[in-house]
């Protein structure tokens, strides 16, 4: 029986209505048993229970923003706004290309979703082969486009204004690592694991090789990264859970030999349980750099075989990674 897994309303006693319906929809062809929209800061979201038909409804008050709208693996940005009234539908298995909006709200979600679907061109496009150079091209080419659109619209478009700013110059700096990200997550999954041969914290150095007959969880960090840390208790409370299962659990510090020593310390002081590893070469390594890794905190997910699962794996902080779990263990 699918049932609502999370109403978590932050805000002023407006939002205590509960007759409100503005954020509807359909989703076919999912195992899924909701639908979960998560703010940009990921310190918010709401989940709407899916029901035999796929159908979902409630209300979402949390002003104009990018939020994320998941639908188990699959998940896409979208544009809200209090005022309005929208129903979404999609088929999961084609999830971004099938995605229609009806409604108030609609016209500024078939601009978010082109946007995505602009990106997932150039991930088909580039996906064999690229270089830095021609990738920022083809970047800068897409995010002029964008732009343009913006700026024609009234300077009193919520969006707009929102969201000019960031595509322009944010956007058009990080974007290429996104992308690239993205290439190498498509590349990977379902091929052999690169191995690796780090330091391990007990002694000695610990290959992936090692672990074959298991899944295997590695969590990518440093001792400098805050999310990384945020992530740490959340870690913890999954490897409990999955204690006596067939998977192990990996953290490889990506910190500067430099900071070995602080590695070392920050490793015994907070107990960090799993294999703790460090990489030989930091951001260097290569394994690092086979797996396209830019910025950390990082998930890999691979199976017993040694064939990757998931290239860019679930946090441990989102509930869905111990569903993936329960059905692989």
């Amino acid at each position: 029986m699918k049932i609502l897994l999370l109403a978590l309303l932050i805000g002023t006693g407006a939002f205590a209505q509960t007759d409100l319906i503005n954020f509807k929809g359909e989703i076919t062809n999912t195992t899924a048993d909701s639908v979960v929209v998560t703010s940009k800061s990921g310190r918010w979201h709401k989940a709407m229970a899916l029901n035999a038909k796929g159908h979902f409804e409630g209300k979402i008050q949390q002003g104009a923003n990018v939020f994320t709208l998941s639908v188990g693996d699959v998940k896409t940005q979208i544009w809200l706004e209090n005022e309005f009234d929208l129903t979404i539908t999609a088929d999961a298995k084609n999830f971004v290309q099938t995605l229609h909006f009806e409604g108030a709200g609609a016209k500024e979600n078939d601009f978010i979703v082109g946007m995505e679907r602009d990106k997932h061109k150039l991930v088909e496009k580039y996906k064999a082969a690229f270089t830095d150079e021609e990738l920022q091209k083809d970047v800068n080419i897409m995010v002029d486009a964008w732009v343009a659109v913006l700026k024609s619209k009234p300077q009193t478009d919520m969006m707009a204004m929102n969201l000019t700013f960031k595509i322009d110059y944010i956007d058009r700096k990080n974007l290429p690592k996104e992308i690239s990200k993205e290439i190498y997550k498509q590349r990977l999954v379902n091929t052999k694991s690169p191995d690796f041969n780090f330091e391990n914290f007990k002694g000695g150095n610990t290959k992936l090789s090692q672990f074959k007959g298991k899944y295997v969880y590695i969590d990518v960090w440093a001792t400098w990264c805050g999310p990384c840390k945020m992530e740490i208790p959340f870690l913890q409370e999954v490897e409990e859970a999955n204690r006596d299962k067939n998977i192990i659990f990996i953290s490889i510090s990506v910190d500067k030999a430099k900071d070995h020593d602080k590695w070392k310390e920050m490793v015994a002081k907070d107990d960090l349980g799993g294999v703790q590893l460090m990489a030989d070469k930091d951001w260097q390594s290569d394994f690092i750099k086979a797996y396209g890794i830019h910025s950390i905190p990082r998930f890999i997910l691979i199976d017993p075989k040694g064939n990757v699962v998931d290239a860019d794996a679930k946090r441990p902080s989102n509930p869905e990674l111990q569903r993936q779990l329960n059905k692989l263990l």
